[in-house]
């Protein structure tokens, strides 16, 4: 079963009568025969509508029939379906659960979690760039033609160049519209039909929903395809060597956009797209943290990752140039390792750390809030935001607390009234990591916490 057809089922009967009811109502005269119908029903919609076997789609349309939405008519064998006025009706009520219109390939399910919000991470990103935050049907068709050239698409279709294949989260069109499907039924998306054609604009909604999400992946892949390790030495070699890299940078730190600079040594059989593969699971074992400033994501080397590069192999490198301080930092990581002078250890899958409810984590924001207001931020009787994620992230640090499953608790505290949220004016007075650990909305930037003024306050 589809990704899209297993997510959705719970809006699966909406889904199928708007289905009918829409191409009804774009047919000749309102009217189509059945067998007509049928055979116009891409094979993707059937699946994913459940309208195989055959005596389902024959069992609904009796149902609309005997509802009102639809009218039957039978001339001999012919049977002929026309949309009624109260079937017109039904259809504006039904209008976010259109299906959007089929796409080519087959929906890649994603490997894990963190993939899914990528890919809508991804597209929400893509949407925010587009102009007027609009992208068309046949904008996105040529995205995901047979590998456009990046220059011919900016041409001639300027909006769907960040919709181009993306090997990285196996988002073919068919996934894309998957997605833009659950973006579309959360209001995260809106969709607009005419004439055949259909848009895709990024909405308030999804505007927030792309801030809340990006502390879950904030380097976003490049376009590309990633390539398979020949070996275990070449896995090692690319890992040590984008390592190293970061290494050698100032402060062990560089953004997406100084990553994606680097010249890869041939021998690694590395591209773009298989080093931000490489930096993800890095990143999943604690070896580089990601981090999102407003614009673009950025890698810093943790301690551990200093360790582990100090236990890999550098046989495949050959003759190779590294910097003095980077090699004294290598050498006292190395000196650090239990057993000093131990190769290459294998990465140890890390345990799964205890999840915290939602309750918990905001009853957490909450109890460190008025700690600190009680604290060194009485006089001015307001908390910067990065503060409490600072000591969240300190005490909670088991569970795991990620950036946007706190940005969602602080968002509902707001909406409670338990707290009150304060936009930052003048951005320059902050530094990039505090607006970092900032709250983003649309249009501003939320920097203070502060008592409501209403009942809820205490």
């Amino acid at each position: 079963m589809s990704e899209s057809a297993t997510t959705l089922s719970g809006s699966l009967s909406d889904r199928q009568q708007a289905y009918l009811l829409h191409q009804l109502a774009n047919a000749p005269d309102g009217r189509l025969t059945q067998s007509d119908a049928d055979k116009a029903m891409p094979a993707q919609l059937k699946t994913e509508l459940r309208f195989t076997p055959a005596k389902n789609l024959k069992e609904l349309r009796r149902q609309m029939v005997t509802a009102g939405v639809l009218a039957e008519e039978k001339v001999g064998r012919v049977v002929t379906y026309s949309i009624t006025e109260a079937g017109r009706q039904r259809l504006r009520e039904l209008d976010r659960s259109i299906p959007l219109t089929a796409a080519k390939g087959t929906v890649n399910p994603p490997a894990d979690d963190g993939v899914k919000v990528a890919r809508e991470i991804y597209i929400l990103d893509s949407l925010s760039r587009a102009q007027r935050h609009t992208i068309s049907k046949a904008d996105l068709d040529a995205g995901f033609g047979a590998k456009p050239k990046a220059g011919e698409l900016a041409a001639k279709h300027p909006d769907a160049v960040p919709f181009r294949t993306q090997e990285c989260l196996r988002l073919n069109a068919a996934t894309a519209r998957a997605v833009l499907t659950e973006l579309a039924l959360r209001d995260d998306v809106q969709v607009s039909r005419s004439a055949g054609s259909e848009s895709y604009t990024l909405t308030s909604s999804g505007a927030n929903r792309l801030a809340r999400l990006r502390g879950e992946c904030p380097v976003l892949p490049p376009t590309g395809k990633p390539t398979l390790a020949p070996n275990e030495s070449i896995a090692q070699a690319r890992q040590a060597f984008l390592l190293l890299r970061l290494l050698e940078a100032p402060n062990q730190h560089a953004t997406a956009a100084e990553s994606i600079r680097l010249s890869y040594p041939k021998p690694f059989k590395l591209n773009h797209a298989t080093a931000w593969q490489v930096r993800r699971e890095l990143v999943r074992h604690g070896h580089l943290t990601v981090r999102w400033d407003g614009k673009d994501g950025s890698y810093t080397l943790t301690l551990s990752g200093k360790r582990y590069l100090a236990t890999l192999s550098f046989d495949t490198f050959g003759e190779f140039k590294i910097k003095g301080h980077a090699l004294t930092q290598l050498l006292a990581a190395a000196r650090e390792l239990p057993g000093a002078g131990t190769r290459h250890q294998p990465i140890e899958p890390q345990a799964p750390r205890p999840a915290l409810s939602a309750a918990d984590l905001e009853s957490a924001i909450m109890d460190t809030f008025h700690e600190l207001l009680r604290g060194p931020f009485a006089t001015l009787r307001m908390v910067p935001i990065y503060e409490v994620r600072g000591e969240i992230a300190k005490r909670l640090e088991r569970n795991g607390v990620s950036h946007a499953a706190f940005n969602d608790a602080l968002l509902d505290l707001r909406r409670t009234d338990r707290v009150r949220l304060v936009s930052i004016d003048d951005r320059s007075r902050a530094t990039p990591e505090q607006l970092r650990d900032s709250v983003f909305a649309v249009g501003e930037t939320f920097f203070y916490m502060e008592k409501p003024s209403g009942p809820a306050a205490g």
